[in-house]
């Protein structure tokens, strides 16, 4: 068979027959070895994927096995910008939920995140979405901004969790049961997805903001103090949506 031949073979989705792959591994022609090398690299990459995956759901199952269908993960994104809200997401998954794609949402790219938050939504049992905006943030301080964030996310799933799982902090007045779980991104299913509808959700609304304020490229930093923003701050002064008592947009405002 020709090299193009082959490759139609071995790039296919469904794997190549083993035997066949054995088979090519004598070959001596270049673009042959370069396949199958290819071909291993994906397969690695793929078995590398399923135990992450595998990883990320152990802490979900154990609660689901235990009957506790109403598991609940809870993540906030936002924290470290200089404009925008605090945003945060409750997520609750059907027992036995996988995703091998799904991982902590700063792990994937634009496209990765979009495509798991919307298989995500389409089989959560519930969703809620909570957010502050700057001047609650402002007035609050980030940290009771993003727990409060957290407890309207709750708030809005709709059904009652037997149990929840937040990123890395305890959240006081629920009134559920609650876990914190150090580094919850990476070490649990729900608050993974919890991770990435946060994100998805708080930077489609930073896109739209950008419409209003163009100068900014809110569509590009998301509210992060990057090198560009910080320069359009310097010129242009902040918005109704930079925090205030954050820097540097506190020393923009305290000298005009």
């Amino acid at each position: 068979m020709t090299v193009a031949q082959l490759r139609v073979i071995v790039d296919d989705e469904i794997s190549p027959d083993e035997s066949l792959l054995t088979h090519l591994e004598r070959d001596k022609r270049l673009g042959v070895r370069r396949l199958v090398s290819r071909n291993q690299r994906r397969r690695q990459a793929k078995k590398s994927q399923r135990q992450r995956a595998s990883h990320l759901r152990a802490l979900d199952e154990g609660y689901w096995s235990n009957k506790i269908e109403n598991l609940v993960g809870v993540d906030e994104v936002g924290r470290g910008c200089i404009a925008g809200p605090v945003v945060a997401a409750a997520v609750a998954l059907p027992p036995g939920f996988e995703l091998d794609e799904l991982d902590d949402s700063k792990n994937l790219n634009p496209l990765q995140r979009k495509y798991c938050s919307e298989v995500i939504h389409e089989c959560a049992l519930a969703i809620g979405i909570g957010y502050v905006n700057a001047d609650q943030i402002d007035e609050l301080n980030i940290l009771q901004a993003a727990l409060l964030a957290m407890r309207k996310a709750v708030r809005k799933l709709g059904l009652a969790p037997e149990k929840i799982l937040i990123d890395g902090m305890d959240l006081p007045e629920t009134g559920f049961e609650e876990e914190a779980v150090v580094h919850g991104d990476s070490r649990s299913i729900s608050i993974a997805a919890a991770s990435v509808v946060a994100k998805v959700h708080r930077d489609t609304v930073m896109a739209q903001f950008a419409t209003k304020y163009p100068q900014y490229g809110f569509e590009e930093n998301k509210g992060y103090g990057t090198a560009a923003h910080v320069e359009a701050l310097r010129k242009n002064g902040p918005t109704i949506l930079h925090r205030r008592s954050f820097a540097p947009v506190s020393t923009w405002q305290s000298t005009g």
